[in-house]
């Protein structure tokens, strides 16, 4: 039976998953779905496992008054991360709400987005794994129902690591607003924070980035490193045809 196109909608609502990015480093979202052929072709008296289709790699999110539903069980992530194609026809005010976890997110991940008027397409950060989708009205704290899909990684472009194992410990989240840079590629907005941030420091940071999350993602993690040492993690956003950057946190030692 092909489940690939099945629509899931749950009635139970948990508490809400928060709205507003969770901290995790390089995050993105992806829906993994999946659908398993049930013809067995016959090899003597030994039947042939089953046939596994491929995951979608565009999830469809509808959000309404009676709930939300999505288009598969699962989704395949792609070099940019999850991507999801929403639309709603609830009130204005309206929210998706999603939460994952999985490999390299140390306290898990999530956000909520206001839905658009018209239907748009979203990229989430989320990693290979579960991911929970949910659909609220403005002010309501609990969603009426979730949609709970997996995301996969076929092509493995999820990198696991951590800026811990990068050598980057959390010393200090400077999510206060640091002063910003921006730039025509991600290393000159980089420099730019620099040269802001810690001029005395800046001419002999040296400056990388992080191999962390979905290669080709919107947001990216640069490290500034003193003989070696990362010293400062830098936070790194496409801004049109433009990248804009600002201190995320210092290294802990």
């Amino acid at each position: 039976m092909d489940v690939s196109r099945t629509e899931v909608v749950e009635r139970t609502a948990p508490s809400r998953p928060g709205v507003g990015v969770v901290v995790g480093v390089a995050l993105a979202v992806a829906v993994v779905g999946v659908a398993v052929g049930a013809a067995f072709a016959a090899r003597g008296d030994s039947p042939q496992a089953p046939a596994v289709a491929a995951a979608a790699s565009t999830l469809s999110v509808a959000c309404s008054p009676s709930g939300i539903t999505v288009s598969a069980r699962a989704v395949a992530a792609t070099a940019a991360g999850v991507v999801v194609r929403v639309s709603s026809t609830m009130p204005a005010g309206a929210y998706l709400n999603y939460l994952w976890s999985g490999a390299g997110v140390e306290v898990g991940g999530g956000g909520g987005e206001a839905m658009p008027p018209e239907p748009a397409t979203w990229t989430l950060l989320a990693p290979p794994g579960p991911l929970t989708l949910s659909c609220t009205s403005g002010g309501d704290p609990a969603p009426a129902a979730v949609a709970r899909v997996t995301v996969s990684d076929p092509g493995a472009h999820w990198r696991s690591a951590t800026l811990e194992e990068l050598g980057c410990p959390s010393g200090g989240i400077l999510d206060w607003a640091g002063p910003a840079g921006s730039g025509a590629t991600p290393e000159a907005a980089v420099r730019e924070v620099l040269a802001r941030f810690a001029p005395a420091q800046a001419p002999g940071l040296t400056v990388t980035r992080a191999e962390v999350g979905y290669p080709e993602a919107a947001s990216q993690v640069w490290l500034a490193s003193a003989e070696g040492t990362p010293y400062l993690a830098i936070g790194v956003s496409r801004q049109g045809s433009r990248f804009s950057a600002s201190p995320a946190m210092f290294c802990g030692r």
